[in-house]
């Protein structure tokens, strides 16, 4: 970021893919875009895939079930709350995750 942020900030643009368009063009912007959207979706499918196996797992129900309600659950949940729904689902995840972090390393120097 050190490197990036100030290429992006003097070229007065608003994302990577709008620096990229102006750099090169926009069939690279769409390119550069497509394989994130394709990366995000891949990484969002593991996710709910592992979700869906652990509550399986705990619920004795099949997994076609459990991820459509995840999903379904999920979409309703963004539509619903719009974009402040899910920064302050993003925020509490992040202070989950980073008391887990803390806590894991704690419990690791003692046993």
């Amino acid at each position: 970021m050190i490197f990036i942020i100030p290429v992006i900030h003097s070229a007065k643009v608003v994302s990577i893919y709008e620096y990229l368009e102006r750099r090169f063009d926009s069939t690279t912007r769409s390119l550069v875009s497509a394989i994130f959207q394709v990366g995000r979706a891949l990484a969002t499918g593991g996710s709910i895939y592992a979700l869906g196996l652990v509550l399986s797992a705990v619920l004795k129900l099949p997994i076609a079930p459990i991820i459509l309600v995840i999903g379904v659950a999920t979409i309703v949940y963004d539509v619903w709350g719009g974009m402040k729904a899910v920064v302050y689902s993003d925020v509490i995840q992040m202070i989950v995750l980073t008391i887990g972090i803390f806590i894991t390393g704690i419990v690791d120097c003692i046993l």
